[in-house]
């Protein structure tokens, strides 16, 4: 007897080859169900074809919506948010869109700023970095920190998760 489909392993991976192209959208139940092992277990390809076509509905849709929120937001952006690259409020440029900031995220990255002795040893390495005060700099790479800790994190949950139903999978099979 197959495994239940309904939250499976073999559906998340299903919905997410659908989402990131690896099965593409002129591909046959049939094409689909060949390029992973795991979808070979629900044999029935009426069965199959049947869940291929809910998950292809679900992923269109996902993606359509996405496309719409991005244009709405770029809208509300051109509308209602004009970026100025200088803010005379403050007496140094918007933060968002400098070469600072793209220089600290590859930096941060890469580690390659903890090389310096100190984050003022750090700001003065370039001219980018200095056009912002040593305060605000010091912010921002502590801000870049977090963020990237937080990605290993969320990503490492994923990959647990992920883990944990392949595990699951794996024991319903045998």
């Amino acid at each position: 007897m197959p495994p239940k489909w309904k939250g499976s392993y073999a559906q998340d991976l299903l919905y997410r080859d659908l989402r990131d192209g690896t099965i593409g959208p002129h591909m046959t139940a049939a094409q689909a169900q060949a390029t992973r092992p795991e979808f070979l277990e629900y044999e029935d390809p009426d069965k199959f074809e049947e869940y291929f076509n809910k998950m292809r509905q679900k992923a269109i849709v996902a993606k359509d919506l996405s496309k719409k929120d991005y244009q709405g937001l770029m809208n509300d952006r051109a509308n209602h948010h004009p970026i100025e690259p200088f803010s005379e409020a403050r007496g140094y440029p918007r933060w968002e869109g400098s070469d600072a900031e793209r220089m600290l995220k590859e930096h941060v990255a890469s580690c390659s700023y903890k090389d310096f002795a100190s984050p003022n040893e750090y700001w003065q390495s370039q001219e980018e970095f200095q056009v912002f005060p040593l305060k605000v700099f010091r912010k921002h790479i502590e801000q870049e920190e977090r963020l990237v800790k937080f990605y290993r994190y969320r990503d490492e949950k994923a990959c647990k998760k992920r883990e944990t139903k392949k595990k699951k999978h794996e024991k319903a099979c045998k």
